[in-house]
């Protein structure tokens, strides 16, 4: 919605006095996490590799950083295979750490755990979050347990990395967490810098009605996911539906008011 035709609309939504229901402290549920698409990871001839497509990542597993393309995330990584269940994988931006990340496969192939730690948000806080997945298909016969389709059956994080403070504030749209992450945006207007994020990316805010917010992401100025967040008529539940942009492949979750 452009700028101009969202103003009266904001006029009659947001009148003086009045504190839009999206305002406050929210908690993504995690169990409502749903419609996310398989990773796989694979380990062959001392080779280690993550993800698909454009997106993926290969690397020698030989315990040394290697230079890859830098995506304003990670720039380096170090990869080191701990066994034949476990494997070790850093990741430096500009010559710091910026996550570390575990894989553990379960003696049966049918498990694998990542635990990850983020060290690169603003306030310096390391983040954990730990993901099991379980397996797609069957395990590859000569292969590493690692090497495969994995699909996530559970995550547990922080309760700061799952909150999220709103503030809709006539045609100011803003979005903060503990970490200091986070935008403040005009409603219709144009992108802004996401603070804890890459220094590329950005977030612009629509929002088509009284009880839909429309945030669309991007990176290097190409829309990478739009999320859209519709206020459900208890005024203490929003339903997120975040589509990969590249794929069309919808992630959907549940924030609950606090």
């Amino acid at each position: 919605m452009k700028a101009l035709a969202l103003l009266p609309a904001l006029l009659l939504f947001q009148t003086p006095g009045t504190s839009s229901a999206f305002n406050g402290i929210w908690l993504m549920d995690i169990r409502s996490s749903e419609g996310a698409a398989p990773e796989s990871f694979s380990l062959d001839r001392n080779i280690f590799s993550r993800g698909d497509g454009a997106s993926k990542l290969s690397v020698k597993a030989d315990g040394r950083f290697h230079s890859i393309p830098g995506d304003g995330y990670v720039d380096a990584v170090a990869v080191t295979m701990l066994g034949s269940h476990k494997v070790r994988e850093l990741d430096r931006y500009k010559g710091k750490l910026a996550y570390s990340v575990a894989y553990t496969v379960s003696a049966d192939g049918g498990t694998l755990v990542r635990k990850v730690v983020e060290y690169n948000k603003p306030d310096g806080r390391p983040i954990p979050t730990t993901i099991t997945y379980r397996r797609v298909g069957r395990v590859m016969r000569g292969a590493s347990l690692v090497s495969g389709k994995w699909r996530s059956a559970g995550v547990t994080t922080t309760r700061a990395n799952l909150t999220e403070t709103m503030k809709l504030d006539g045609n100011r749209f803003s979005s903060w967490r503990p970490g200091g992450s986070g935008y403040d945006a005009t409603i219709g207007g144009p992108p802004v810098r996401i603070k804890g994020d890459a220094t590329d990316a950005r977030a612009a805010v629509d929002m088509p009605n009284d009880r839909t917010i429309v945030v669309v992401m991007s990176k290097m100025e190409e829309a990478t996911v739009r999320m859209t967040m519709t206020l459900l008529p208890d005024d203490r539940t929003i339903d997120v539906i975040a589509r990969r942009l590249n794929d069309g492949v919808d992630t959907r979750w549940t924030l609950r008011k606090q």
